[in-house]
């Protein structure tokens, strides 16, 4: 009985003993693992080895060890295996074991041979963080490591195509919130797809040593899966326990961005230059064919769909579509709007009256009182509008509008510069055809008789000044002025009666082409900025084209043309020289000086005729005619001349 009651205690014993065991071999956060001695495959696993490897119990134990161990790491596990079946003393070794997600993680491993179960227990301790944190620690030092996770720029340090080391800007960029998200995995999945293969090509020459540093735009990908431009320059570094590559990437979305607005500004101030410069030159008959080539070229320019002139008749009650250009498939309008009464579009007109353009992004956007705004609109199923009112002198003449039916649309800032640019060359334009024709109908009437031709043409001339007075209050009386002294500088200069008569007008007439010059730079207070004041010089090549196909006989245009040539080639538009200068132009380039000099500008005070003369003597033979200087000072310092 005692026998049998101490066998029992004995069995009790050995089973509190077994559970104990196991609850340990379960609990404990070492990996435990018993193999096969001949083969290495597992036999055990406890719970600690399935979660560190991330296996189920069944896919581990249909595995071997040597197959999990690092292919770099797998003649040091033989040796360390071999080590132990010869001696019985036990230490420790750091191996790298293949998780099932085929990232490797650092083991220390302690094997103990048992060979009368022809086995083998392995008690591994998961050293993967204190791994990182100890290849973060090599020299040079924590300096080193902190410097580069604070750095502002995003950072990464990867092995064998695996990131090592991201710091906060590398997540920022990414979009990731923690290091553990990316430490051991691929740098492929911060690659926008299309540039993978490039970079894995890459990645396989570095670890030939076949690839120098490398600086390259790529697009990367963010966590949540949107792709960015992104500057890479990766450098070769030896880390303590091998070599590395360490990674600087910058987000270019800004840059990509800025580049894109700044292409879009030098492209839209290209156009308005190409444009200006073609309705500069060209013929009136031409200019209607090339206000439609313009619609069509701004059109496709800022992807618009449909863009048009309207024109007021000449008393303001009607309003009519003159030009159009649209996109293919889009219907034309203009032979449906002609002739309509401004009145039928109160809302509009006033916009057009008081404002400098309209933007209309929908048509239900527009208030009750526009209800026949939104009728035409919805009939040609435009869903965006931009006008531009076209104005001269103060008074608006049409406006310049653009459509999108495809879809609705913002005007840039860019687009805005463009309309506005081109309403004003067209306004100008269709001016200037008007004033030819008005001119047209002078040189009709002159043709009946040359005595009473020239007296209608002085007239007419002397209208033309007018004009500009009544455009520009702050140079009123200028063109006649000049006209006057320069007259008076021929006279002294013996020149024949009808040479002078021909100087008197292109006197008059110097500066008609500021008339193609916005009012407000002309009369701007302030000193003028370099664009415009290469606006003002346009002024003689405008006054030419204006004048240059009236009939008359003097070289009226040619005087024009030149009168802000100087002697020593340094005036504009054509940098001519002495000789090449006309004679008519170099008397108004003189008169013209020294009226302006002595009369009050916006910017200034008159400056005196002392001043005056004091220029046009210091410059004689350099800037300035010297016959023409000479005749000049002997009006003045002899007071046979005044301005009244």
């Amino acid at each position: 009985m005692a026998v049998d009651r101490q066998n029992q205690s004995y069995n009790e014993l050995q089973h509190i003993s077994a559970r104990f065991n196991q609850f340990i071999l379960d609990n404990t956060r070492d990996l435990i693992a018993i193999h096969n001695l001949s083969d290495l495959s597992y036999e055990y696993v406890n719970p600690a080895t399935l979660k560190a490897l991330g296996y189920e119990k069944e896919e581990l134990l249909a595995k071997n060890a040597i197959g999990l161990v690092h292919p770099d790491d797998k003649e040091r596990f033989l040796i360390y295996l071999k080590e132990h079946l010869h001696n019985s003393v036990r230490h420790h070794e750091e191996f790298r074991y293949q998780k099932k997600d085929g990232v490797y993680i650092w083991l220390e491993v302690t094997i103990d041979v048992i060979p009368e179960n022809s086995s083998i227990v392995t008690i591994s301790r998961d050293i993967n963080r204190l791994k990182q944190d100890k290849e973060h620690q090599q020299s040079p030092g924590d300096l080193f490591y902190t410097l580069l996770e604070q750095a502002p720029v995003a950072i990464g340090i990867d092995r064998d195509g695996r990131n090592l080391f991201v710091n906060g800007a590398f997540l920022d960029l990414f979009g990731y919130e923690s290091n553990a998200e990316l430490l051991g995995a691929s740098i492929l999945n911060q690659v926008a797809p299309s540039f993978r293969d490039e970079i894995a090509e890459h990645l396989s020459l570095r670890s030939e040593g076949r690839v120098s540093p490398y600086w390259q735009e790529i697009q990367g990908q963010r966590k949540d899966g949107s792709i960015f431009p992104l500057l890479v320059q990766v450098y070769s570094i030896h880390l303590p326990n091998g070599p590395a590559n360490i990674a600087f990437l910058t987000d270019l979305s800004g840059q990509k961005q800025a580049e894109a607005a700044m292409k879009q500004h030098i492209a839209a101030q290209t156009i308005i230059l190409e444009i200006s410069d073609i309705f500069h030159k060209l013929s009136l008959e031409d200019i209607d064919a090339m206000i439609n080539n313009t619609l069509k070229m701004i059109g496709e320019f800022d992807n618009n769909d449909r863009s048009y002139v309207f024109l007021l008749s000449e008393d303001g009650s009607t309003i009519s579509n003159t030009h159009e250009w649209c996109r293919e498939g889009i219907q034309a309008a203009s032979t449906e709007i002609q002739n309509i009464p401004v009145s039928l579009y109160p809302w509009g007109m006033e916009k057009l009256h008081t404002i400098k353009h309209i933007y209309i992004p929908r048509a239900n956007d527009l208030p009750s009182e526009a209800h026949r705004e939104k009728e035409i609109m919805k009939a040609h199923s435009v869903q965006s509008v931009f006008i531009v009112p076209m104005i001269l002198e103060n008074q608006l003449i049409g406006f310049l509008g653009f459509d999108s039916v495809r879809s609705e649309k913002i005007w840039s800032k860019e687009s805005i510069m463009i309309l506005e640019s081109v309403a004003h060359i067209f306004a100008n334009a269709i001016q200037r055809k008007k004033y030819n024709l008005y001119l047209n109908q002078a040189i009709q009437v002159l043709e009946t008789g040359l005595d009473r031709m020239q007296k209608i043409m002085m007239q007419f001339v002397s209208s033309l000044g007018t004009v500009l007075d009544i455009r520009d209050p702050h140079t009123s009386g200028h063109q006649r002025k000049v006209a006057k002294l320069a007259e008076a500088i021929a006279e002294e200069m013996k020149l024949s009666e009808d040479q002078t008569k021909g100087i008197a007008v292109a006197g008059t007439l110097h500066d008609i082409g500021t008339i193609k010059v916005p009012t407000e730079i002309m009369s701007k207070p302030q000193g003028l900025s370099d664009i415009e004041f290469e606006l003002i010089k346009t002024h003689s090549q405008a006054g030419y084209e204006i004048v240059k196909e009236i009939d008359f006989p003097w070289p009226v245009a040619e005087a024009i043309l030149q009168h802000h040539e100087r002697m020593n080639g340094t005036g504009y538009p054509r940098k001519l020289a002495g000789d090449d200068i006309l004679l008519e132009a170099k008397i108004v380039a003189v008169a013209d000086v020294v009226e302006a000099i002595t009369s009050h500008r916006p910017h200034r005070k008159a400056l005196g005729i002392d001043m005056a003369l004091d220029e046009i003597s210091h410059n004689s033979g350099i800037l300035y005619d010297t016959d023409v200087v000479e005749a000049c000072m002997r009006l003045f310092r002899e007071e046979r001349f005044n301005w009244n």
